[in-house]
């Protein structure tokens, strides 16, 4: 009922013997010849180095030992626990390993459960966050371009109205300054709302930020790889919120000429790697001051990724952000 079986290996000999509970555990019939290379019979493929290790110890070591295993004994997986202990004889040699396995698939299930509660709750209050910072940008763009910008506009009409009674130079400065003000607007307005994310996706998404740098004297080389398909879009929007903050922030604080975008997909992994040829900076996460950096932090932490902040030998700083995904 327990689930449990014990055993006796004999280390002179080479005899292992088991309970009736280890026979059950293994699904084989009580009394057949056991040893132990049955562990690698009935093992699953991904915890095959786990068995080996058990197998070894048998063979080899003298030590405790301690370990999880996933087996099939039949069309179902059975998670064990095995514990072993070393009894020596009154010179100190070992010689017998007295050892237990117990069956904790139950237990296994109810914390996968647990973590699968608890990413739920995770990801809705992500979701919560986003949606909230998300409308506040649909908000001031709006703004932006309902008021600023039409306010923009106005002027530069009422300029051309006044053009005859001021200095030529000094009405062609001033469109000038209304222009890049309009064109700011826009770009501004655009940032806050990436339409290319909402209607393409996020590769596109990410090429695009660097293309907005093309005619500058700073380069954002992109490049995108294995994310064929659409994620999330919750997912899509976070990591391209993060992108686009650590361009930013290398843009404002960096004092750099150039710097590369790279995004990749490794199965159950999505990698973003920021670098470039600037200054550099000694990051410590105690004492992160930055508003931009803490969004990305806790953006990051939210997703149950890690975030990584070097400054390699060659110059400049390298941002790497590890995000785990379903396949």
């Amino acid at each position: 009922t327990a689930r449990i079986g014990s055993w006796e290996y004999d280390i002179d000999t080479g005899a292992l013997h088991w309970s009736k509970g280890m026979y059950r555990l293994f699904g084989i019939p009580e009394g057949s010849p056991v040893k132990p290379e049955l562990y690698l019979d009935y093992v699953i493929e991904e915890d095959r180095p786990v068995a080996e290790r058990i197998v070894h110890h048998f063979r080899e070591s003298q030590e405790p030992l301690e370990e999880t295993i996933r087996i099939r004994p039949n069309s179902q997986v059975v998670t064990m626990r095995v514990k072993a202990v070393l009894l020596r004889d009154k010179q100190g040699r070992g010689k017998k390993t007295l050892g237990v396995n117990l069956d904790i698939s139950e237990i296994k299930q109810l914390e996968q459960e647990n973590l699968e509660l608890r990413l739920d709750q995770q990801k809705g209050l992500l979701l919560a966050i986003l949606e909230a910072q998300e409308e506040e940008r649909r908000r001031i763009s709006e703004s932006l371009h309902n008021g600023i910008g039409q306010l923009l506009f106005a002027t530069k009409l009422n300029l051309d109205q006044v053009a005859r009674q001021v200095p030529e130079s000094a009405v062609k400065r001033t469109e000038e300054l209304l222009a890049e003000a309009i064109n700011e607007t826009s770009r501004v307005s655009h940032e806050l709302v990436p339409i290319v994310l909402k209607e393409f996706g996020l590769k596109e998404a990410l090429h695009d930020l660097c293309r907005r740098y093309d005619q500058s004297s700073f380069q954002v080389y992109c490049q995108v790889e294995r994310l064929e398909g659409r994620l999330e879009s919750y997912l899509e929007l976070a990591l391209y919120r993060i992108s686009q903050e650590l361009v930013n922030n290398i843009v404002k604080h960096a004092q750099a000429t150039e710097a590369s975008l790279q995004f990749s997909r490794k199965r159950k992994q999505i990698v973003l790697k920021v670098r470039d040829n600037g200054r550099g900076f000694r990051y410590r996460k105690s004492e992160t001051t930055g508003l931009g950096l803490r969004t990305i932090e806790d953006r990051v932490k939210l997703l149950n990724g890690s975030l990584t902040i070097t400054s390699p030998k060659t110059g400049g700083t390298l941002v790497s952000i590890k995000i785990p995904v379903e396949e």
